[in-house]
């Protein structure tokens, strides 16, 4: 028993991490620096703790890894900062194998919501449309998909951190087998 509270301290950090910035992310729409840096922190030492040298060697690798998964979203505009450095803290903590399930699951639950919301408001048509007058545009790219729509004067966009939250609990209890 004396080991179990060290074991479950990642994950139990990593848990408070997601709950607070799955609420900042609705509530603000914005997710902290000094929470990501915190749980940076506290990550790299953990890892260093649990497996010395080698640990920050495969949190960094996770980490690069959640960093650079979305990091072409960002770039275009279509991802915040802090949605990317939430996915690097996440494969910080778990791992690069982890981390891409939690983005590829996280992905599909996001452009699910998006594809609904889209056909509730009766923009679908529109974004396809805009989606491939890019594809031919694609050498200047003057047609940003990624772009915000609007409506009533008001910028259309979804927080990303439900997602992310959302796959890696999915992730994390599918490999802890329930």
């Amino acid at each position: 028993m004396r080991g179990l509270l060290p074991d479950l301290l990642p994950d139990l950090l990593l848990c408070g991490v997601l709950l607070i910035c799955l609420y900042t992310d609705i509530k603000q729409r914005r997710i902290y620096n000094k929470v990501i840096l915190a749980a940076v922190l506290a990550g790299l030492l953990l890892s260093f703790h649990a497996d010395g040298t080698a640990g920050l060697i495969s949190a960094g690798k996770g980490f690069l890894l959640g960093a650079a998964l979305l990091f072409i979203p960002f770039v275009a505009g279509g991802m915040g900062a802090g949605d990317l450095k939430l996915l690097a803290v996440i494969g910080l903590f778990k791992g690069a194998e982890f981390v891409f399930a939690v983005f590829l699951l996280a992905a599909l639950l996001g452009g699910v919501f998006a594809l609904a919301l889209l056909l509730q408001r009766g923009m679908l048509l529109m974004t396809l449309k805009r989606i491939w007058q890019s594809i031919w545009v694609l050498c200047g790219l003057k047609i940003n998909p990624f772009t915000p729509f609007e409506e009533n004067g008001r910028r259309i966009g979804i927080p990303y951190a439900p997602f992310l939250v959302a796959a890696s609990l999915l992730v994390h209890f599918v490999r802890q087998g329930g």
